[in-house]
């Protein structure tokens, strides 16, 4: 289960039954701002569809954030 100080900006998320079609995520949320004093998370829901991608700007409660992602699957870049 992830905590407060595993939600990092520019990483994404997806939760428990996360659904993955020819080895590529379906559906996943990007993190841009977590607002601590506020106690809010600002992401981006990412959406594969038949012919591209549809996203949707949200800004819910960190602890509803919480409950609903499972894991980080944020790629790590190799220099």
């Amino acid at each position: 289960m992830l905590k407060e100080s595993d939600l990092l900006e520019y990483h994404d998320y997806v939760s428990n039954n996360v659904k993955i079609y020819r080895g590529n995520l379906v559906s996943w949320r990007r993190i841009f701002k977590v607002n601590h004093a506020n106690e809010s998370v600002t992401y981006c829901e990412m959406k594969r569809i038949k012919d591209g991608f549809k996203a949707t700007l949200k800004t819910i409660s960190i602890k509803a954030f919480l409950r609903w992602a499972a894991t980080d699957v944020t790629k790590e870049v190799k220099e």
